[in-house]
């Protein structure tokens, strides 16, 4: 057995056995072949990360890996709204502020995925996407959702990310 199952909850603590199997399922399938070497490089960076946090420096805080992604999501978030707005075709969930305990401040959340729902009466959001729009977007269905939504990753490389906002304003 994987290292990782046998440290694994047991099915018997939590209330929710499907829950508790899927959280073993995914750990299982996020360390399947996972070198060491990968696992020893992986921490290294996370120390000079974290490291960067505490030192004193007098570097522009968007030069830290956190400010810097924070910075690149709120970007992201807010184009991507302003292109929903233009095409009146979808919506997207409207997030309260929250308190950020790691930037010590009131921030709106600017989540890695974004779930886009099709308006005036689309059934299949993830067929028009494809077919019509030339977007490649994954189903609600898939995530336990409806077919009327879709799943948009906010990750993707800028040239990506730039042409999907592009096409989605057009529509």
């Amino acid at each position: 057995m994987h290292r990782a199952c046998r440290n694994a909850p047991r099915l018997g603590t939590l209330r929710h056995r499907d829950v508790a199997k899927r959280m073993v399922k995914f750990m299982e399938v996020s360390t399947i072949g996972v070198s060491r070497d990968s696992q020893l490089r992986a921490g290294k960076i996370l120390k000079a990360v974290s490291d960067g946090y505490k030192l004193n420096s007098t570097e522009v805080s968007t030069a830290k890996l956190f400010h810097f992604s924070r910075n690149k999501m709120v970007d992201r978030w807010g184009r991507l709204r302003d292109a929903v707005a233009s095409t009146g075709a979808f919506s997207l969930p409207q997030f309260q502020p929250e308190y950020c305990n790691f930037m010590k401040e009131v921030t709106f959340p600017s989540p890695a995925f974004a779930w886009l729902k099709c308006e005036m009466g689309i059934k299949d959001c993830e067929s028009l996407m494809r077919e019509k729009y030339k977007i490649l977007t994954r189903s609600g269905r898939h995530f336990r959702g409806g077919i009327g939504h879709v799943r948009i990753s906010m990750l993707d490389r800028d040239e990506t990310f730039d042409a999907f906002v592009d096409r989605l304003a057009s529509v």
